[in-house]
């Protein structure tokens, strides 16, 4: 709850120097703001869920188990845009240094779609086959199978990522090699910088399916996440 608070708290910081300086509006700005809305909105949800589902807070789920539901279909809506945003700012930084000759100023329309409306399909689908077969308490236990129709398209996005990172290095290294010793030392800066930005395409958490159910490993990997946005919330500002 803390670090979900903490990170509402430098996101929304962020936000307000991304809209207070108007040297910083461009299209890679617009994406990063809106992946920002998307944190805030998950932490949000998340820390109500996890209100609810409280040991101090037994009664009112057992009450109103329909709006822990609700909440929790929003948890899995903001977390798969999430990622899903990480995804379009894969997109957008490969097609801007691989394909950018090719190519005028990007549509932003398409990732809005991408990043807002493509969740839903999943998300719906996860909450209704979850209503049907697996209707446990607040929809509580993270052991069901149905998760998969969520995290199936969560974990394609962080391959197609993974392997948007890796084709940018590729290109990086292959210029830096072609490049005078002067030149070397900025292409040498861009392939750290690239490097800089797993935490802000997510491919660490790739990582996820080999985290098992029990307590410490999941404490350890709620720990790795929380810490991986105050990374990316820094890596923003330094931008």
């Amino acid at each position: 709850m803390v670090g979900h608070g903490i990170s509402i708290v430098s996101l929304i910081v962020s936000l307000v120097i991304f809209s207070y300086l108007n040297s910083l509006s461009c299209q890679r700005i617009s994406l990063h703001k809106n992946m920002f809305i998307s944190f805030i909105f998950n932490s949000v949800f998340t820390m109500g869920w996890l209100s609810m589902i409280s040991v101090g807070s037994q009664s009112i789920s057992a009450i109103n188990p329909i709006s822990c539901k609700i909440l929790a279909t929003l948890v899995q809506y903001t977390t798969t845009a999430n990622y899903f945003w990480m995804l379009c700012e894969g997109i957008y930084l490969h097609t801007l240094i691989i394909v950018a000759v090719f190519v005028g100023e990007q549509q932003l329309f398409w990732y809005y779609i991408l990043g807002w409306v493509f969740p839903i399909v999943p998300v719906v689908t996860y909450a209704v086959a979850r209503g049907f077969y697996f209707n446990d308490t607040c929809w509580i236990s993270a052991n069901s199978h149905l998760l998969y129709i969520t995290h199936g398209p969560i974990y394609a996005a962080l391959f197609v990522n993974l392997f948007f990172l890796l084709n940018v290095v590729r290109v990086l290294i292959t210029k830096l090699r072609k490049t005078h010793c002067a030149e070397s030392t900025t292409y040498m800066k861009a392939v750290r910088a690239t490097l800089i930005l797993i935490p802000l395409l997510g491919v660490q958490y790739i990582f996820m399916p080999a985290i098992s159910n029990e307590y410490y490993n999941q404490v350890i990997f709620s720990f790795v996440s929380v810490f991986s946005n105050f990374q990316r919330d820094h890596l923003r500002k330094l931008q």
